[in-house]
């Protein structure tokens, strides 16, 4: 009887040593790897660990969770557009072999080094993790998701073959191709395109009349033509370009000295000032000549003949004598003065 457990006891201390042998074997046999198993066909290449499956796609030593991930650099293509990959994960150093394939599952993009080995002892940064891979967006709009693979030795915990090489996928995030932008014409050729197809100036867009050179964002208001020529939905004098706007004295000022009258041109050449004691212009006590500039400075003797104390009104009419027919507006601004 005590035979036989002696027996039983010497077993079972084999067992658990050979248990810590194996155990001890697996373990210290990962750091030495490479150069044992995997340096007769990397014979070139820098040692590398996570070029193993054991630490290339795990996120730590436990082993229980993959840490490779993909992602776009960005949310939108256009079709065609370069789609760059980044695929990072491993928990430890080394080169790594890596796959891009698109929607279809087609390989379109590689990152395996020179030769398509290793690193070939460069120790280059672009073949370790992350990594990147590109490859062109597909040609039509829609939402699609692609995917990276980890490629490397087999080896792991509970997978011991290292002559053996595998894939490890990951998606990447969707992304979204829209389409192109529509190719717009400009017909007259005045560096705008037709509103009907791109409406933003901004753009190089907005010509409301894609047949005339002479109407586009970048024209000028005429103001008696009957056309909107700067293609801001307005034409002639509803056009703020065609109004002429008194800008000094301040309406209501109190002068003591020969005022400078200034307005806005409103697309007109030719200007002149009028001034009444009434309001509505029934009569005029007094006009300037015929201005081609938008001020005019009263003189000393014209000064000393208006009235002290007493409301003066003045207004600008004005006209472009280019075009034909001309055509003679009056500024919607009425300014008073007080000579004190």
């Amino acid at each position: 009887m005590r035979f036989r457990v002696q027996s039983g006891i010497l077993a079972l201390f084999a067992v658990a040593m050979c248990l810590t042998l194996f155990v001890s074997k697996t373990a210290s046999a990962e750091p030495g790897f490479f150069s044992s198993y995997c340096a007769g066909c990397h014979s070139n290449d820098t040692t590398t660990c996570n070029g193993c499956h054991s630490h290339g796609v795990w996120r730590d030593s436990s082993r229980t969770v993959m840490n490779l991930k993909a992602t776009t650099d960005l949310a939108q293509y256009r079709p065609g557009q370069t789609v760059n990959v980044t695929l990072s994960g491993g928990y430890r150093t080394g080169w790594i072999r890596a796959k891009l394939y698109d929607h279809t599952g087609t390989e379109v993009a590689r990152v395996t080094g020179p030769t398509g080995m290793g690193d070939d002892g460069t120790g280059s940064a672009a073949q370790q993790f992350p990594v990147i891979m590109s490859a062109p967006a597909p040609s039509t709009p829609g939402f699609y998701t692609w995917s990276a693979a980890w490629f490397g030795n087999a080896f792991d915990v509970n997978f011991f073959n290292n002559s053996q090489h595998k894939e490890e996928k990951v998606s990447t995030n969707q992304f979204e191709v829209i389409a192109p932008p529509p190719v717009c014409a400009d017909a007259d050729k005045d560096g705008y395109q037709d509103s009907g197809c791109n409406a933003d100036p901004a753009k190089g867009g907005g010509d409301c009349d894609d047949t005339n050179p002479a109407v586009n964002p970048a024209a000028v208001e005429v103001c008696n033509d009957g056309i909107d020529n700067d293609c801001n939905g307005l034409i002639d004098s509803g056009d703020t370009d065609c109004t002429m706007f008194i800008l000094a004295p301040g309406n209501g000022s109190h002068l003591t000295s020969p005022p400078t009258f200034m307005w806005s041109a409103g697309g007109n050449n030719r200007f002149k000032a009028e001034f009444s004691y009434d309001p509505l212009f029934g009569s005029i006590v007094w006009a300037t000549p015929v201005l081609s500039t938008t001020s005019y400075t009263m003189s000393a003797s014209t000064w000393s003949k208006a009235p002290s104390n007493k409301q003066i009104f003045w207004r600008v009419r004005g006209a472009n004598i280019n075009v034909t027919p001309i055509v003679v507006q009056t500024g919607p601004e009425v300014a008073t003065f007080w000579k004190n």
